[in-house]
């Protein structure tokens, strides 16, 4: 029987739209607030009530099953409220979930960006923006210098290339481009992005490791 290597992390990963609940400052909850953009009618609201209290609970049951690792999301309309302007109380919410996570004896990696962006951000095109890589840099700066010693793992943007497809190629998601070419501009910016967020938090937060998440879906007939 093969074993997993010492040190292998088990454990899941959230996003910060999916659980937190009140994400009302980014683009994803003025997406939802348009009629017929989901089917249901659904809307992200209170979600998993990770925001007010229930992250510890949640983080303490994953524990108990063995996960000794967790992928977190921060929320940057949280961190960023306006551009340039950092909310402290924000930053202490997630110092106080990265603290539980550790007191765990779990490790922490964080997304930096997953999906979302702050509702100024759209509204000045979103990865069409020009300056968006430069103010994600900034924002990884920020969370490297006040978050570093917390993480244990750096996570720039979680899989661009869907966010692309389902924001930019198509109208699926927010901003709902539907354009080839606003595609390919997009994955620039993002590619653009994560160059400045790695070298802000290499800056800020040198230990760290730094990485991206891919999506790499497998051809069903290659798996053996």
């Amino acid at each position: 029987m093969s074993a997993f290597p010492e040190g292998f992390l088990w454990g899941a990963a959230t996003a910060a739209h999916q659980v937190e609940g009140g994400n009302d400052g980014n683009d994803w909850w003025d997406w939802e607030q348009v009629p017929g953009r989901i089917a249901d009618g659904t809307r992200s609201g209170d979600a998993c009530g990770w925001w007010a209290g229930r992250a510890e609970s949640d983080l303490s049951a994953a524990a108990a099953m063995g996960h000794n690792a967790h992928r977190m999301g921060l929320e940057w309309s949280r961190l960023e409220p306006e551009d340039g302007r950092f909310d402290d109380a924000a930053f202490a919410r997630y110092a106080a979930i990265l603290d539980h996570l550790h007191g765990l004896g779990m490790q922490a990696m964080v997304t930096l960006h997953h999906f979302t962006l702050p509702r100024w951000a759209a509204a000045r095109g979103g990865w069409g923006w020009p300056a968006l890589a430069a103010r994600l840099g900034r924002l990884a700066q920020e969370c490297g210098r006040r978050l570093g010693g917390r993480v244990d793992l750096w996570a720039t943007i979680n899989e661009p290339s869907v966010l692309g497809l389902g924001g930019y190629a198509t109208r699926m998601w927010p901003p709902g481009r539907g354009s080839v070419p606003a595609y390919l501009g997009a994955l620039r910016a993002m590619l653009a992005g994560h160059a400045a967020a790695f070298a802000a938090l290499r800056r800020a937060d040198p230990a760290t490791p730094v990485g991206i998440v891919l999506n790499a879906p497998r051809d069903r007939k290659s798996v053996v």
